[in-house]
């Protein structure tokens, strides 16, 4: 099938082959599967078939939907929906909203919000907003930020980012949340509270053997149980408590310090708020390795 300029309106029902031109406004809805597509600019395609197609479309074009389909952005935007076991590529910058067991690959930069399942992401950045039971692999060229702030998102949460060659910044919300960080200087916080999605956190976090990484909380943090893994093992690593402006911070670290029990080769800290902090191996915790500010 081949399209003209102009607005076009296609259902296919069955497997076919369908091609665009630029200057045009096409609406194409897949029903039956097998097919190929491959449209321009301002683009719509409404993926609804069971079986997967191949999938082509230019700046500025939307897909709803999609089990099992290859999709391809040629342009420098795009914007795909709700796509179940989609493999997607995009030559620019592409906003991938909610959908299933995804493995996703953009140039540019990646928004993704409110996937699941097991997913794969190569970006030269990326922006994750997580969401309940979401496993995915994370590999950026620049920054990779992740918030687990999507509304109602109180269950487990898996980031790993070790194959990255980029850094990364986690922010992790209520459930369970385990994130591997990248062997670049990387940014984590605790328990912080977002709207819709507020409970205790607790996290397990390995910030890798790299460069030197912060972890840390912001005054008004929910409370939980962190595991940080691996605070001995790169030079350099802090914990930080930020937005306490404390009279005197020496004091305050001191009497943080204060807290410390050690057990079993490792040491916790009791932070307010009902949070706990275990540093997995470290006995000698210093005034040096923490900042209040």
């Amino acid at each position: 099938i081949q399209l003209g300029a102009g607005a076009n309106f296609v259902a296919s029902e069955g497997k076919d082959t369908i091609d665009g031109v630029e200057n045009s406004s096409d609406t194409v809805t897949i029903l039956g599967g097998n097919s190929i597509v491959n449209l321009q600019s301002n683009s719509l395609i409404v993926d609804a078939a069971l079986t997967g197609s191949q999938i082509s479309v230019g700046v500025n074009s939307t897909i709803f939907g999609g089990t099992g389909s290859t999709v391809n952005f040629t342009g420098s935007t795009g914007t795909i929906v709700g796509t179940v076991g989609d493999t997607i590529s995009a030559a620019g910058d592409l906003s991938v909203y909610h959908g299933v067991n995804q493995s996703i690959s953009v140039s540019g930069a990646l928004s993704f919000i409110s996937g699941t399942g097991n997913t794969s992401i190569n970006a030269g950045s990326g922006t994750i907003w997580g969401a309940n039971d979401l496993n995915v692999t994370v590999d950026t060229a620049g920054r990779a930020l992740f918030t687990a702030n999507q509304p109602k998102t109180t269950g487990d949460q898996y980031i790993d980012a070790s194959s990255s060659k980029g850094t990364l910044e986690a922010w992790t919300g209520a459930g369970n949340n385990t994130i591997i960080g990248t062997s670049g200087s990387d940014h984590f916080v605790f328990g912080t509270q977002f709207a819709d999605s507020n409970g205790d956190s607790f996290a397990t976090v390995t910030g890798g053997s790299g460069a030197a990484n912060t972890f840390g909380v912001l005054a008004g943090h929910n409370g939980g149980d962190i595991t940080i893994t691996d605070f001995g093992s790169a030079a350099g690593n802090m914990f930080f408590m930020y937005n306490y402006r404390p009279a005197d911070a020496d004091k305050a670290i001191q009497d943080l310090l204060a807290t410390a029990t050690v057990t079993g080769g490792n040491t916790t800290l009791q932070l307010d708020n009902n949070m706990k902090v275990t540093f997995l191996g470290v006995t000698d915790l210093k005034a040096s390795n923490i900042v209040i500010s």
